[in-house]
């Protein structure tokens, strides 16, 4: 489905993109590491020892649960592709299932650069697109980038998405 010439995407994803994302895996971390620090503290209360297995299995579980979406996250950015063809904009997603995403030009509404809250911890920006769906989410978001590559990104596609309605300023 993906010629090989058109691995280039249009910009190059941040070092910290990766980073980010693992990162804002943060809010599903922080729980877990909650949960294992009361089950050791819970060492002292409970006989037998109970309390220091519970906190060790956490504590183990919480770092292979790190060590997941660290990896993750890597492969999540070695694996995306998003590309500008002449009639449609082009998304590749996906570590272990790829899900394909094509978005006419003629289609797209509104183009946005914007940063969340663990983005700008990172100094990144995530482009989203979005068309006319009845779910009113973007349908296309594309993160890890630097601000000048997500501008570049934004107004490139709101140029094709003018020439492709035949606006004229």
């Amino acid at each position: 489905m993906l010629d090989e010439d058109k691995k280039k995407n249009f910009c190059r994803f941040s070092q910290k993109a990766s980073m980010g994302m693992w990162a804002s895996f943060f809010w599903l971390l922080a729980p877990l590491a909650l949960i294992g620090g009361i089950a050791i503290f819970a060492v002292g209360i409970l006989p037998g020892g109970i309390g220091l297995g519970i906190g060790v299995i956490g504590l183990v579980f919480f770092a292979l649960l790190a060590a997941f979406l660290y990896f993750y996250s890597e492969e999540y950015y070695k694996r995306l592709i998003f590309c500008l063809d002449l009639d449609c904009l082009f998304l590749r997603k996906g570590v272990y299932a790829h899900s394909y995403t094509l978005l006419p030009y003629g289609n797209i509404q509104d183009v946005h650069a914007v940063q969340t809250i663990t983005d700008s911890l990172f100094g990144l920006w995530t482009v989203t697109v979005y068309t006319a769906t009845a779910s009113g989410a973007g349908a296309a978001h594309i993160g890890g980038l630097e601000r000048q590559d997500a501008e570049g990104f934004k107004a490139a596609i709101l140029d094709r998405r003018k020439r492709a309605k035949n606006v004229i300023d």
